[in-house]
């Protein structure tokens, strides 16, 4: 009915009245809304807050990699030839080095007209009663003696198989010596048209890492015998050019004439690593000297991330006192937990560290606003005199060889200490997470708080509109019948 529009009775403005009740009604969500805005502010706060503490973690945690502690460098005075490094354990030391060979692997390469084509056929399935055979063996083919086999490598036998057409290519060789893996590459280049040249080439270095090839095809003779080569007889197919012999490194270090089968050297001065890289024309110098930049920069990051970490607790909890303003987290009990917590760092004394026991003793010191302060010259005093006992300080062990388990003499450093106090705070399921659950879950009511509300609301406005739709109605009756009685009363005989 029309009178159930709202107005269109008594032009009563029924939707401005239930608005304004509605408004008033849902004031309690927008106090949830303000609510819940607090509580996602104070979950990113704590989110900024706990990366800053992973930084620091971390800083923290790099200082527990001993090769950082070598407190050497290694040097060269031109890397163009040859280059130096170290590792744990190595001495300070200088040495003069001329380069005389480099460590080269042999290469075969076939002769001229050898073979003609990829596709050239050099045996079929019905020449050789079934599968032919090559053996690689290496050993020194260079020398003026006969072939010397190499005894750390066991010979390799390689099977040659025609296929299911019953050929067995140039090409189909190359491959099937590929697919072996036997430390030979094999390689096939068109020199010219009708010339196609097949290249091995040996992948260790050294004159012990030679080529010798024997072919075994029974039945009659085929073009597969053009594989053979013997460094003896040089009667087969293959050649050794210029410049592809196998050569043993060879070079002077301090007077001392040393030969080896590879150009990267590990054995000659302990704890280092010799890495040679073209011939020399005259004497270089390598050089293995006190280093202690490494360890300094580390420090200096830990340092830094300590300041930044520390400022940002301190900002996240402030109060003014002038204008009455607090921050996001100021009085928040995980925040109060993380100032304790890296204050700590200070507090942990490390026993039998001689005069550094606590970060003072590397020059950390603490300033008045609580800020860290580095005396860089004092750690690098300390890396000087005893480089082992500023690694045993922090907790440094080897990496490499504990990738996975942290051993248990680490575990009276500083660094273990200390990581182990902020893992508790930013871990999974650690102090922040816990806290942050928590928010989360008020968030989560607040959401159900806001769910149930608007499920009220909607009831209520339905019955306000009810109700003031039909005062309209009433309204509207009762001036019908006001205005019929006054026409009545009008009418009535005067006098």
């Amino acid at each position: 009915m029309a009178l159930t529009s709202s107005g269109l009775g008594s032009g009563l403005d029924v939707a401005g009245i239930v608005s304004s009740l509605m408004k008033v009604e849902r004031a309690p969500l927008g106090k949830l809304d303000t609510k819940e805005a607090g509580i996602q502010a104070k979950i990113s706060a704590l989110g900024t807050v706990k990366g800053s503490i992973s930084a620091l973690r971390t800083a923290m945690v790099a200082l527990q990699d001993m090769s950082k502690f070598v407190g050497l460098k290694a040097s060269s005075s031109d890397s163009s030839f040859a280059s130096l490094s170290v590792t744990a354990g190595a001495a300070a030391g200088a040495y003069s080095l001329e380069v005389q060979e480099l460590a080269n692997s042999q290469k075969l390469t076939s002769k001229s007209g050898v073979f003609t084509a990829d596709s050239q056929i050099l045996a079929t399935s019905a020449a050789l009663g079934g599968k032919g055979k090559i053996t690689i063996t290496f050993g020194d083919a260079n020398g003026t003696s006969a072939f010397i086999p190499n005894t750390t490598k066991t010979p390799v036998n390689i099977d040659l198989d025609p296929g299911s057409d019953g050929n067995l290519t140039l090409a189909e060789v190359r491959d099937q010596i590929n697919a072996k893996d036997v430390g030979v590459t094999a390689s096939l280049i068109q020199a010219a048209n009708g010339d196609v040249r097949l290249s091995l080439l040996s992948k260790d270095t050294g004159k012990a890492n030679g080529i010798k090839i024997d072919v075994a095809a029974p039945g009659v003779a085929t073009d597969l015998n053009k594989l053979t080569y013997d460094p003896d007889a040089l009667t087969a197919g293959f050649e050794v050019l210029a410049g592809n012999e196998a050569k043993d490194a060879t070079f002077i270090l301090n007077g001392v004439s040393i030969q080896r089968s590879s150009n990267t050297i590990a054995d000659v001065v302990s704890n280092a690593t010799i890495t040679l890289n073209k011939k020399t024309t005259a004497a270089i110098n390598l050089e293995v000297k006190s280093d202690s930049a490494s360890v300094s920069s580390m420090v200096d990051a830990l340092v830094k991330a300590y300041n930044d970490t520390n400022k940002m607790l301190n900002d996240a909890s402030a109060y003014n006192a002038e204008t009455k303003q607090t921050a996001i987290l100021n009085g928040d009990s995980t925040i109060r937990s993380a100032q304790t917590a890296i204050r700590n760092l200070l507090g942990i004394s490390i026993e039998g560290t001689g005069d550094l026991q606590t970060m003072m003793g590397i020059g950390v010191s603490v300033q008045r606003d609580g800020s860290l302060k580095f005396d860089k010259s004092k750690l690098e005093k300390s890396i000087a005199a005893d480089p082992a006992n500023v690694a045993k300080f922090f907790g440094a062990y080897d990496k490499v060889a504990n990738s996975t388990i942290v051993p248990e003499t680490a575990k009276t450093g500083i660094a273990y200490q200390f990581d182990q106090i902020l893992k508790r705070l930013v871990d999974t399921k650690g102090t922040f997470d816990s806290k942050v659950d928590g928010l989360k879950s008020s968030v989560k009511n607040i959401g159900q708080q806001r769910e149930l509300l608007t499920r009220r609301f909607d009831s209520v406005e339905k019955r306000y509109r009810e109700q003031f739709t039909m005062l309209d109605i009433n309204v509207a009756k009762m001036q019908q019948t006001s205005g019929w009685l006054s026409q009545q009363l009008a009418n009535l005989p005067k006098g």
